[in-house]
């Protein structure tokens, strides 16, 4: 690493001599430019991202090499290479220079590291933070911000014929049943799809990055049910919620998540936000059926009649 005060633009003095750093403003020279570049990496990097010291004499790169993230520092006058540390790949989220020019602040695998650029020192903290999200006014601001900025920025002021204003009242009546980003980016595209214009439509890229996960029980819901909860219409083999002696089967109703109680007329998928991978248990309203019995209804016919017996209980599913 070089020999000066990292990354602390009101002190330019150089560690070993002591001489302060003449102060002199930076002219630049356009003509020429290309004749005049230099490549200050020694060899091609995959860059996730790069900080350029103050003094312009340092370039702290952070690349990527197989699992791992290096972070290392180049200077921009020797070309000296030099590798500071690596992190795994699953550990850096984010990388972003403190403000005090004097450390990185590392965001991966649940914990916030900084790590002071003279010696490498980490520091870590680990959290685990839950916050509440509300994806139903999000997803109703984006769809009246698309709506809106449609109709006043579209090149065409005729919207190609189009009755923008009922489509966006036609549209507006899928938002309650829609839950997830490809969901709604399938609808807006559908919506914007009617102005027949080229290259209009809606696309989803993210990971799911810094968002709330909706677990998947692994069943089908019966679309028709009525009542209170949500009724399974089929189980699906192997799914999460495929358990030996369990309540949960085709017919069965789930009443509650986690104690939280399901509204009627609501699904469940608000109730199953933030819990992939977690333990969860959930309330189920099941018939059991009884050992069928047969009885004498006349001397000439046996009948055989299965008896059902309502039965309710928790039931600990891994989402």
């Amino acid at each position: 690493m070089a020999d000066y005060n990292w990354f602390r633009p009101d002190d330019g003095t150089d560690i070993k001599s002591g001489k302060k750093d003449d102060d002199k403003s930076t002219q630049f020279e356009a003509n020429g430019l290309d004749n005049r570049l230099h490549r200050l990496t020694p060899f091609s990097l995959d860059i996730k991202n790069m900080f350029l010291s103050p003094d312009n004499k340092d370039l702290l790169v952070v690349y990527s090499q197989k699992d791992n993230y290096v972070f290392a520092d180049i200077n921009t006058k020797t070309g000296e290479f030099n590798q500071m540390f690596t992190r795994p790949k699953n550990a850096v989220k984010d990388v972003q220079m403190s403000p005090s020019n004097d450390a990185l602040v590392i965001l991966g695998n649940g914990m916030i590291d900084k790590v002071t650029l003279a010696n490498h020192k980490s520091d870590a903290k680990y959290f685990d933070v839950q916050a509440e999200f509300n994806f139903g006014k999000e997803r109703d601001y984006i769809f009246n911000h698309v709506w809106r900025m449609t109709k006043n920025r579209f090149y065409d002021k005729a919207l190609h014929g189009v009755d923008w204003d009922a489509l966006g009242q036609s549209y507006s009546r899928y938002l309650p049943s829609i839950h997830t980003y490809p969901e709604f980016a399938e609808m807006l595209s559908e919506m914007v799809g009617e102005l027949n214009a080229s290259h209009t439509g809606a696309n989803y890229f993210g990971a799911g990055r810094n968002r709330e996960k909706v677990a998947s029980l692994g069943v089908f819901y019966d679309d028709t049910y009525q009542g209170e909860g949500i009724k399974i219409d089929k189980l699906l083999p192997n799914g999460p919620a495929d358990l030996p002696n369990s309540l949960i089967s085709d017919g069965s109703i789930i009443t509650a998540v986690n104690g939280k109680t399901i509204a009627k007329d609501k699904d469940i998928y608000p109730y199953l936000r933030n819990l992939e991978g977690k333990l969860t248990t959930l309330t189920v309203k099941a018939l059991i059926r009884i050992k069928p019995t047969r009885f004498r209804c006349s001397q000439s016919t046996n009948i055989k009649r299965a008896s059902f017996l309502t039965a309710i209980g928790t039931t600990r599913v891994n989402l």
